[in-house]
């Protein structure tokens, strides 16, 4: 009874989500394949930061990343907020930036081995 009960909220929450307008495509979107790597790199940048102990420095490491792009951070947030509201195509990409990362991972072990002899 008490599944029964939890499942009414929640069934009414996706419902109420689905009946959301469409959101509106910002001007300056940055292009999709932009927007991975982006949060690719800056979620690299946050692992940095937070492993070396540099908190205080994260926001001029992400700057530089937003300069590389040549993105602006409001830019950058405002793409954030609309792809984050296609929710199945957001989960796609973030598998697609952990996947990315996991590859990157992999190579750099791999080629870390070879020079060690291994």
């Amino acid at each position: 009874m008490i599944r029964f009960l939890f499942l009414i909220p929640v069934t009414i929450l996706f419902l109420a989500a689905g009946c959301r307008p469409e959101p509106q495509k910002p001007d300056n979107l940055v292009q999709e394949s932009v927007y991975t790597n982006l949060l690719a790199e800056l979620y690299l940048t946050k692992n940095f930061v937070e492993s070396v102990g540099l908190l205080e420095k994260e926001d001029s490491l992400q700057a530089i990343v937003f300069d590389h792009y040549d993105v602006t951070r409001e830019q950058f947030e405002e793409s954030h907020k609309f792809y984050q509201r296609q929710v199945p195509d957001q989960v796609a990409r973030i598998d697609s930036v952990r996947n990315m990362l996991q590859r990157e991972r992999s190579a750099m072990l791999e080629a870390e081995n070879r020079a060690n002899g291994y």
